[in-house]
């Protein structure tokens, strides 16, 4: 992970001017219209079990786009399910009741919403298989964009930690850009899921291109991933994207991530490693692929809030040792929210030898739930046989009452929200709030999503994992 403190020139500003001369507008010839289609998405709906409410995937077609149609193919069980198109207006273009063939959907603009509703058990499989679009290139640089206001935006107005899905062509190399506002004295993440350079500016010196070296925060073939603290002085940060051709594209998920609460934990192992039969190096390196799938975790569930600093291993230390513990994980919890079933005199997650069995990813999702357990007291959502982070191995004949929750069940990597939550009788005072209602006050200026959260680019990384230190 680079830490990157962005400020603007006007070297930068003045390198604008060489703006789309690579995204199909030829010098001095002025506008020209043209045809192009790019790629679709998948969408991750088809989740076992999970009710999904108002889900929302944002896709911009791109600047300069005048007009696209969207092919759309729903297959599988819908029951209940309604899946909207909209536009960047909000304005509704073609509401989905029952499965269909590829069908076109004319969008007025360059921004399409799909948003999804859909019940319990039921899992349907929808695809945005591909959008043809008009676009005029005038050679013209790019404005900031503050809102979605408009069925045509010049730049997209990107939310922290909300993504946005950028359909690309396999003829061509694109530059798609984006403002992302309110970013004022806070650090961020930069978060793309392909092959993309990316160059960052504010809205003083406006969008800017390849040759502006200074302003390059990343590039990958397989994704980025980058910290930005931006000058203070500005409020918006503004992102060129740039994509290169290649017959392996697929639409890219970008998303920009303000975290509130990056942890530090301390591991400590109870006796030396040979106890265990490995070398420190050998348990270290298992702890830490651990460790990073479960910053990969938190990160996702808590939509780039929450993520894990760095982890110090000590060997042959351990408070209050039991017969089956290995190994404790010290977490400190959220002080006035502490709720009957975690002792507010313990901050440590007990290990047993059970857990060092498990799969990387059933190990890392355990390790998950039991930190939201003791680091922001929240509670269960099933009743009984759930696996627990002591045991001698996972239990997968819990039942869940709340399937939308990873407190529930473990199919799922999000937290339940007020149109998804299913209460659990008899497990706390409080059984008909959300998980994301319970959490939100625990972090720092956030508030409760009110629909189900979409995957961030960490999601679709091509298994990238968040970094974590190890001391």
């Amino acid at each position: 992970m680079r830490r990157i403190t962005l400020r603007g020139s006007t070297a930068a500003a003045a390198l604008a001017v060489a703006l789309l001369t690579t995204a199909g507008c030829p010098g001095g010839s002025g506008p020209s219209t043209r045809s192009l289609t790019l790629t679709g998405y998948a969408l991750n709906t088809a989740i076992s079990a999970t009710i999904i409410k108002n889900r929302t995937y944002d896709f911009y077609l791109g600047n300069g786009v005048t007009e696209a149609q969207a092919k759309v193919k729903i297959e599988g069980d819908m029951g209940s399910t309604t899946v909207k198109l909209l536009d960047g207006q909000g304005t509704l273009l073609r509401e989905f009741t029952a499965p269909t063939d590829p069908v076109d959907v004319a969008v007025p603009g360059n921004v399409v919403r799909v948003v999804v509703d859909k019940p319990e058990g039921i899992r349907p499989l929808v695809s945005l298989e591909s959008f043809g679009v008009t676009q005029v290139t005038t050679g013209a640089i790019p404005e900031p964009v503050a809102a979605l206001q408009s069925r045509a935006v010049r730049s997209f107005p990107l939310t922290l930690n909300e993504p946005v899905f950028l359909p690309l062509s396999a003829d061509e190399a694109r530059y798609t850009y984006i403002t992302v506002p309110g970013i004022r004295g806070k650090s961020v993440d930069v978060f793309v899921d392909g092959a993309a350079k990316v160059f960052a500016s504010d809205e003083e010196h406006g969008f800017i291109l390849d040759t502006a070296t200074a302003a390059s925060i990343g590039s990958g073939t397989d994704g980025m991933y980058t910290t930005l603290s931006p000058d203070g002085n500005h409020d918006q940060l503004l992102l060129t994207i740039e994509t290169p051709r290649t017959p392996d594209v697929r639409t890219l998920i970008v998303s920009v991530n303000e975290n509130v609460d990056v942890r530090d934990l301390k591991v400590r192992f109870l006796g030396a490693a040979s106890r265990f039969g490995r070398t420190e190096d050998q348990l270290t390196a298992t702890l830490h692929e651990i460790l990073e799938e479960t910053s990969t975790h938190l990160y996702s569930v808590t939509k780039g809030h929450v993520r894990l600093g760095s982890a110090e291993v000590v060997f042959g230390q351990f408070s209050r040792p039991g017969f089956h513990q290995t190994m404790s994980i010290g977490v400190s919890q959220v002080a006035g929210f502490a709720e009957a079933y975690v002792d507010p005199n313990s901050h440590e997650i007990k290990c047993g030898r059970g857990w060092w069995q498990m799969s990387i990813d059933d190990a890392a999702w355990t390790l998950t739930h039991e930190f939201f357990h003791h680091a922001f007291s929240l509670p269960e959502e099933y009743r009984e046989g759930f696996p627990e982070v002591t045991t001698e191995g996972p239990n997968r004949q819990a039942t869940a009452t709340c399937r939308s929750s990873i407190m529930g069940s473990r199919e799922v990597r999000e937290l339940c929200v007020a149109g998804t939550h299913v209460s659990t009788p008899g497990q706390r005072q409080d059984p008909h709030t959300s998980m994301w209602e319970l959490l939100a006050p625990r972090l720092i200026n956030t508030a409760a999503p009110q629909r189900s959260t979409t995957e961030l680019a960490i999601r679709s990384s091509g298994g990238k994992k968040l970094p974590v230190e190890m001391r």
